[in-house]
């Protein structure tokens, strides 16, 4: 039994290494072969924008002024995404629509969907979480990011890949229109931090 205990130990140390190697040569493969959709960002809890090495956010939605809110009854709801690659229109429809009825949805997104009606019931609340909510960001950005993004001083977004079918890839963020890292060599390999968001945390 004991010549076989090196060989399955070395086994499970390639496993172990190649498996993630794996996934991270997937993911690469679907963001470079998929086309990107960006979507405006908020924070998502000011109190906690940061959780580990993440920003987390939530996705502002451009909601579709004349589509109405759905109120499903057991049937899966999927986020319809219209045309456009910078905050395309979007509504809510059955993820079993047929595709006579989904011909405008560039994307289907699935995940999950809520409608509130306000306390007139004019107006109706929508939401979609497409459990995408956090980006990894390098700790020597982290917190300047977090305060411009709590203090809306940049227009912050995200890159989607979208595929065919299925929860889209997240490639990039972006901070006024360029990617996290353009944007950084613009500034000197660094985040701006206006001087009175500085003097705010001193």
């Amino acid at each position: 039994m004991q010549k076989y205990k090196k060989p399955a130990v070395l086994f499970s140390i390639l496993l172990a290494v190649a498996m993630p190697l794996a996934g991270a040569f997937t993911a690469h493969r679907d963001i470079a072969s998929a086309p990107v959709v960006r979507f405006g960002i908020e924070p998502y809890d000011p109190r906690d924008l940061l959780y580990g090495q993440y920003m987390t956010f939530q996705i502002k939605w451009n909601w579709k002024q004349d589509a109405p809110a759905l109120k499903p009854a057991g049937d899966k709801v999927c986020l319809c995404v219209g045309e456009g690659d910078v905050n395309p229109e979007v509504s809510a429809v059955l993820c079993s629509s047929t595709k006579e009825n989904t011909q405008e949805c560039q994307y289907l997104i699935p995940g999950q969907y809520y409608a509130h009606s306000s306390p007139e019931e004019a107006v109706q609340n929508q939401t979609f979480d497409a459990d995408i909510n956090r980006y990894y960001v390098d700790e020597r950005f982290g917190l300047p990011l977090e305060k411009i993004f709590r203090q809306n001083k940049e227009a912050f977004s995200i890159g989607l890949g979208m595929k065919p079918n299925g929860k889209p890839v997240v490639e990039s963020l972006y901070i006024d229109d360029l990617p996290l890292n353009d944007y950084l060599d613009a500034n000197g390999g660094t985040v701006p931090v206006p001087e009175h968001l500085l003097e705010q945390s001193e």
